[in-house]
């Protein structure tokens, strides 16, 4: 049998076995669905494949189509695509999406290396993708548009070359076959997966399990054995490989025994490595130019023409508790130059295999092998504006290996490169000396929040990552400066950092003196009130009039707003109140000072206030007749609980008397000689009790 008749057979087959499976569908009402009709949903349909440098103007040609779409980015993590985007866009109508993925399917602006690939949201059932990708093949014939979608990888494209070569299709069924894929990055969106699970044949279904695995179903065999011998061992991140494995079931066990052989004869094995050296020598002047433009800042889709100074606080509001779950989900940036070999080596980044290489060399590796001494602000600005990528889009293949130096305050930088592209590498690294280097239009206040917060600090530098703002904030010694390429750079940061952030006073009356004794006090008080105050720094300090007090509050803009009006709002309440506890025995009042210490500080440190035993004076006699007054300064709301919680605590305190003894007893002797005054205390502190002597006859 010939290679053309064997695809007509399989072809057939496979029309037969789709055919067979929709009658059987529609008689016993399983997972068979009519073609998709109008739902009150908002249609959605993803764009992959956009590059950085593209946003804006897949922006525009899609408000040109669509003018009311709404659309929203998210980043490739794949460590070959970190300039990549995938775009969710929501149409009003499933006319509207099927006629934005027949203009945008394969869609290549000018400076774009590749055509975008349109995917419908993968829960959507495969029925209804080939319903509605008809619609869309036939307005695509109508409008000639039949460009090529990108790959989600180039080696992975190489690889399937091979396996077409040897893998027989006659030992694979048209029937549905189900793949499980592991140790998939969390952060990984869903559609960034279904591309890459596509390049290795059509996906029926793919579904996340777990966090970290998927099980994806191709519609026959032979599909799910190219990608499983395609897509295993693929490195998402650089040091992580995906695994793959057949769903363990009878239909696929015949299916290792050919994934065996064809691994046996060894042409999947490839250095990382050489899936790149075509690249070497390939350079785009276009991309040399826009390395060295100022950059435009990313916008929303509401505002797709925004620049820096359209920045508001929104676009740096962070969510203190992502921050501590550490959602944020992006590569760790290396803040410093004491992170692991491992971690330096995570910006080996290898090329994106999709740029088509000028050259079909296979042979070529780096001829040169460079060492500069940086200092270490030059460092983390080379990390901060992530050079490495900015070189790849030029088309320079470089390779970066950061190290200690013996010098104080600085850093090595290892580069190895084509000795074709030290000039200009050089060039590169050269400009960063005249880098920018202060924060003098930034309030002291706002410069030492950062100081104190690293959360904040990593995730601002992140977010200047992404608004393309060459420009980050750079800590040693507890201070901070605003590090920036050039002056464009230094004012957009600044700016937007003057924009989101923000440090605010205002005046707060207490008519006490407590407060200005017991500041920490007064200050946990006012935390206590303010939601998400530990992404705030509050100060509080007395003020040239009496009763009067400054409360500063730095941080995001809008939590500042917030914690500045609650606090004003909370003004009257903050005033403290003198009560007081009165006929307390002088045997309970001293047991409870003496004992019950840790009580007392538990009811002051839960209700911020301060209390006070009255002490027996030096001319008192210490009898059981004699009473003694607790005082409490206190929260005015607090007042009933605190007294309620003092009276549990001396309820339990218990008094008991012995009989009369005779003062001229052992006992009584001992009792009275002042000699023994000193074991008697001794005897008290050891029993945690008091031992007070009383003349029976006198009172």
């Amino acid at each position: 049998m010939d290679g053309a008749e064997s695809k007509y057979n399989y072809d057939f087959q496979t029309m037969m076995f789709n055919a067979m499976r929709c009658t059987y569908d529609v008689m016993f009402n399983q997972n068979f669905s009519l073609p998709l009709i109008e739902s009150s949903k908002p249609p959605i349909l993803f764009a992959c494949g956009i590059e950085n440098l593209m946003l804006e103007d897949f922006k525009m040609k899609v408000k040109e189509l669509i003018c009311d779409a709404d659309i929203a980015f998210t980043n490739y993590i794949c460590s070959r695509k970190r300039n990549w985007y995938l775009a969710q866009i929501t149409v009003n109508s499933s006319n509207d999406a099927i006629m934005l993925m027949a203009n945008l399917r394969g869609l290549r602006f000018d400076d774009s290396d590749h055509g975008l690939k349109l995917f419908w949201p993968v829960e959507m059932q495969y029925s209804d993708r080939v319903h509605l990708n008809k619609k869309v093949e036939t307005q695509m014939s109508q409008l000639q548009n039949r460009t090529d979608s990108c790959f989600y990888d180039k080696a992975i494209e190489d690889k399937k070359e091979q396996v077409y070569k040897y893998l027989d299709k006659e030992k694979c069924e048209p029937i549905l076959t189900t793949i499980i894929i592991s140790n998939i990055p969390t952060s990984m969106h869903q559609v960034e997966l279904f591309h890459l699970v596509n390049q290795g044949g059509v996906v029926s279904n793919l579904k996340m399990i777990e966090a970290n695995t998927a099980r994806v179903t191709y519609i026959g065999q032979y599909e799910a054995t190219v990608a499983l011998l395609c897509l295993n061992k693929f490195k998402i991140l650089n040091n992580e490989s995906i695994t793959l494995k057949f769903e363990d079931n009878c239909t696929t066990r015949h299916l290792m025994d050919e994934v065996n052989s064809i691994r046996s004869l060894g042409i999947l094995e490839e250095e990382e490595e050489e899936n790149y050296l075509g690249l070497l020598n390939f350079r785009d002047v276009r991309h040399i130019d826009r390395l060295t433009e100022p950059t435009k800042l990313q916008g929303s889709d509401e505002d797709s023409n925004a620049t820096s100074s359209d920045l508001n606080e929104r676009d740096f509001y962070i969510d203190h508790t992502r921050i501590e779950e550490t959602a944020i989900e992006a590569d760790p940036f290396l803040s410093n130059m004491n992170q692991s070999e491992e971690a330096a080596i995570e910006h080996e980044d290898e090329y994106n295999s999709n740029i088509n290489p000028t050259s079909s060399s296979n042979n070529l590796s780096y001829n040169i092998r460079k060492e500069h001494e940086f200092p270490l602000k030059i460092i983390f600005l080379i990390q901060q504006i992530n050079l490495k990528q900015k070189l790849k889009l030029a088309g320079v293949k470089t390779s970066f290996t950061y190290a200690d130096s013996d010098r104080k305050n600085f850093g090595k930088l290892i580069i190895q490169m084509m000795s074709a592209d030290e000039a200009y590498i050089s060039d590169q690294l050269l400009q960063l000396w005249s880098c920018i280097d202060h924060c003098e239009s930034l309030s002291e206040r706002i410069c030492q929040y950062f100081v104190r917060n690293s959360e904040f600090r990593d995730a601002i530098n992140q977010k200047f990552q992404e608004l393309n703002i060459d420009a980050g904030i750079y800590y040693v010694n507890q201070t901070v400066s605003v590090i920036a390429t050039n002056h464009d750079n230094h004012s957009q940061a600044i700016k937007a950092l003057k924009q989101a952030f923000n440090s605010s006073s205002t005046k707060l009356i207490i008519k006490d003196s407590y407060y200005s004794q017991n500041m920490d006090i007064f200050l946990s008080m006012i935390k206590e009130d303010i939601p998400n105050s530990s992404s705030l720094w509050l100060e509080v300090e007395l003020d040239d009039k009496p009763w009067n007090y400054i409360l500063t509050v730095t941080g995001p803009r809008p939590l500042v707003s917030n914690a500045i009006k609650i606090s004003k709002e909370k003004e009257c309440d903050y005033n403290i109140i003198n009560i007081s506890i009165n006929n307390i025995c002088i045997l309970k009042s001293e047991y409870l000072r003496l004992y019950l210490k840790h009580d007392i500080l538990a009811i002051e440190k839960k209700y911020n206030c301060h209390i006070e035993v009255e002490t027996l004076e030096f001319y008192e006699e210490f009898t059981p007749e004699l009473v003694k007054t607790i005082k409490i300064k206190c929260h005015q709301l607090n007042k009933v609980d605190i007294e309620c919680q003092l009276h549990k605590v001396i309820k339990k305190i218990i008094i008991e008397k012995e009989d009369p003894i005779s003062f001229y007893s052992r006992i009584g002797r001992f009792c009275h000689d002042r000699k023994n005054k000193r074991k008697l205390e001794d005897l008290q502190e050891k029993h945690q009790c008091l031992l007070v002597p009383t003349d029976y006859y006198g009172r």
